[in-house]
């Protein structure tokens, strides 16, 4: 089977994504094949065309869309059809995810059982169908960027917009055990200061592991999430002790009080002592 890697599209157009117009004889000649490195999206332009992903077989008609994922191998087959592939590397997945403050956008669909795919209506592909063709038309350079930008945008927040995950909605049915644990472990010991090295060793999972299960199912880093508990602890001690602004720091595990102080007011929109002045204070 041929693999096909980044680096070889790269080199034919100098930008983070190569896109090809190509008719069913080029098409063909392309037995069944994976993808290193990168994605691809297939568009059916026109005709009707046997598409086999992952040893199943659709057919695709105009304005079937289908993302080819590394791992994934397909082969496409049929006569008298046109396609448009985009292909481009993980890179860009991760500029989207920090734009919408979508944490694991991309594991969204390596992740995903069935292989990412969808059959538009004429007039919701039509859009889609000019974006790429402007793409084409640029093929480089600041207008082709936008353009891709906006297919992207277009294709993702509609036809696909399931597969982007916010920080609503995060039940914790769908959390792994291990990580449930850990959290009614966060839980039980929120007077404490915990580290993340504490929490890596409470869940025996290496960095990489913890932090692609927080962005999933937290929407945040491991980091991002105790902070979080560390500035509510603050919150309580303001609320319900005499402590110091600068002890509360310290207790709540935050050894430099202009750190806690921009940490709390980037949080709450107020300062600490505002904070305070706010809500009960101890006389």
């Amino acid at each position: 089977m041929q693999e096909f890697a980044w680096n070889s599209h790269r080199l034919m157009s100098g930008e983070n994504f190569h896109i090809a117009l190509q008719k069913d004889e080029y098409v063909r000649s392309f037995s069944t094949h994976g993808h290193k490195d990168m994605y691809e999206w297939v568009v059916l332009l026109s005709g009707k065309m046997t598409h086999e992903v992952n040893g199943k077989t659709f057919t695709d008609e105009r304005g079937t869309i289908t993302l080819i994922r590394p791992g994934d191998v397909h082969k496409m087959s049929g006569t008298s059809f046109t396609i448009i592939n985009l292909a481009f590397p993980a890179l860009c997945f991760e500029l989207f995810s920090s734009l919408w403050e979508s944490p694991g956008l991309e594991e969204s669909f390596i992740e995903a059982v069935e292989v990412p795919r969808k059959s538009l209506p004429e007039a919701e592909f039509a859009l889609l169908e000019q974006y790429l063709k402007k793409i084409l038309a640029f093929g480089r350079g600041v207008l082709a960027r936008q353009y891709f930008t906006m297919y992207f945008t277009e294709l993702l927040c509609g036809a696909f917009s399931s597969y982007i995950k916010n920080g609503e909605d995060r039940g914790q049915d769908n959390f792994p055990d291990w990580l449930r644990e850990a959290l009614e472990w966060l839980s039980r010991n929120s007077d404490r200061n915990i580290t993340l090295a504490e929490l890596r060793a409470k869940t025996c999972r290496c960095p990489e592991h913890l932090s692609r299960a927080f962005a999933r199912h937290l929407g945040m880093s491991p980091s991002a999430y105790l902070l979080g508990r560390r500035l509510e602890r603050a919150s309580k001690l303001l609320e319900n002790s005499n402590y110091s602004i600068s002890e509360i720091a310290f207790e709540a595990g935050f050894q430099n009080i202009s750190h806690f102080c921009r940490k709390f007011k980037a949080r709450y929109r107020i300062s600490p002592r505002e904070y305070r002045d706010s809500t009960h204070p101890i006389v």
